[in-house]
């Protein structure tokens, strides 16, 4: 595959259980969810609020912004099926810091739309990032870039043929 120009973009994702550490907890508390199209408009910057506006409309697109501390993570997650169970896929984390500082507000925000018994995200997006009691799932992936400089980090899934598919 290297030969036609495909690159590995993924090799496993991770399944994070909804299970915070006491400090994640306490910091939870201090936080919160947004899902209103008002304020998404209004708060998003202006690349997420193009993001936004692009895929608003899919039908299984679940758009999210955690606040906490004067800080800000735009999400966007689909629900999917693994082994009969419900998870939450995430497609794109604005802030990743903050994301996993923060993961059990994403993981309260899902749960009611998704019924989420956890998150599947790319390990990629994990970097640097502890990542207790999460599973590992083999996941192995490929892309073709376009251009020498795009890497695996700059790819999402947010324009992906996953935004259009009902579930």
């Amino acid at each position: 595959m290297i030969k036609l120009g495909f690159q590995p973009l993924e090799s496993e994702r991770l399944i994070v259980p909804p299970l915070p550490g006491p400090a994640e907890a306490a910091r939870a508390l201090g936080g919160s969810i947004v899902r209103s199209p008002e304020v998404l408009e209004r708060e998003l910057t202006s690349d997420e609020r193009a993001i936004y506006r692009d895929l608003s409309s899919s039908p299984v697109a679940q758009h999210i912004l955690l606040r906490r501390g004067g800080r800000k993570c735009y999400l966007v997650a689909t629900p999917i099926h693994r082994k009969g169970l419900p998870f939450a896929e995430i497609q794109y984390i604005g802030d990743r810091d903050f994301f996993w500082e923060n993961r059990i507000l994403a993981h309260a925000a899902l749960v009611r739309s998704t019924r989420a018994v956890g998150l599947f995200v790319d390990r990629r997006f994990a970097a640097g990032h502890r990542t207790p009691l999460a599973m590992r799932w083999p996941a192995p992936r490929l892309y073709r870039p376009t251009r020498k400089e795009i890497t695996a980090e700059m790819i999402d899934g947010l324009y992906s043929e996953m935004m259009g598919l009902r579930w």
